[in-house]
This record gives structure tokens, C-alpha cells and sequence, in this order.
């Protein structure tokens, strides 16, 4: 009889681990990664550049990647506003801040943001590099569901 007993409760936890397998497996399989491409424009120059979004279970990260003019290397003091779209507006649920140039990725994790199944973006600022208040520029990276 203890022989059986084993035996069925092997094969049950044989069968929850199984299950908590495909469940992890399904959660970062909906995992959802997106590029925004924009023109930085400094006033001096303008270089294609990006917003990069990767969205996993628990974390929404979001990396600025600025380009280059020719010679010219741009830069700018970020601030980056994780935003939900509620009740007709854009809500913004996290921010984070940083400096990013042509070469140095500026790369930020907005860290244990709730799943609502609304639309998410990140809002970025792009400001001078030396002069923080001055605002350059406003770009928003594609949206999805979260």
C-alpha cells in the first residue's frame, strides 16, 4: 500500500511541476519588445535615433539610444515617464531619468508595474545636456498592452 501511496504522489507532483512549467513558459512568452525610431533634433543637427521597450512579467524596461550627424555626437539629459492610458489620458505610473549620447545608452527598469490590460508607453523628455531645464525635444514610444 505505501508502495501505491508513493507512486501516486510522485506522478502528482510530477503533474504540478509540469503545470507550473507551461505556466512560467506562457508568462514570458508574452513578453513584448518594441523599437520607436525618431529624429533627435538638437537644433544644431538632427540624427535618427531610438526607444527601445521591452515589457516582462513583472518589469517594463526602456533603453534612449541617441545617433549620430556626420561628425556630430548628440547627447541629452532624459526624463522618462512610464505612462497608462486610464479613463481618456495618459497617466504616468513611474518615472526615471538619466543622460544618454551617441555610443552610451541610457537604460532604465521601471520595476513591479502592475498588469491593468491597457495601452503602455514611455514618454520621453529629451533636455539639454548642460542646461537640464532647457527642453529640446518630447518623443513617445509606440504603445501596447500591459
Amino acid at each position: 500500500m505505501r508502495s501505491k501511496t508513493k507512486n501516486i504522489l510522485a506522478v502528482l507532483l510530477a503533474g504540478i511541476m509540469t503545470f507550473g512549467l507551461i505556466i512560467g513558459l506562457s508568462q514570458s512568452a508574452q513578453a513584448v519588445s518594441k523599437t520607436t525610431s525618431f529624429t533627435y533634433n538638437t537644433g544644431t543637427v538632427s540624427a535618427k535615433s531610438y526607444i527601445h521597450t521591452s515589457d516582462n512579467y513583472k518589469n517594463v524596461n526602456a533603453t534612449v539610444e541617441l545617433g549620430r550627424s556626420g561628425t556630430w555626437e548628440t547627447a541629452a539629459y532624459c526624463k522618462l515617464y512610464l505612462q497608462r492610458y486610464t479613463s481618456g489620458s495618459w497617466k504616468t505610473i513611474d518615472t526615471a531619468s538619466g543622460n544618454a549620447s551617441y555610443g552610451k545608452k541610457l537604460n532604465v527598469t521601471f520595476t513591479n508595474i502592475a498588469k491593468k490590460s491597457a495601452s503602455t508607453r514611455v514618454k520621453v523628455k529629451l533636455y539639454n545636456n548642460w542646461k537640464h531645464s532647457e527642453l529640446i525635444q518630447t518623443v513617445n514610444s509606440s504603445k501596447w498592452k500591459r
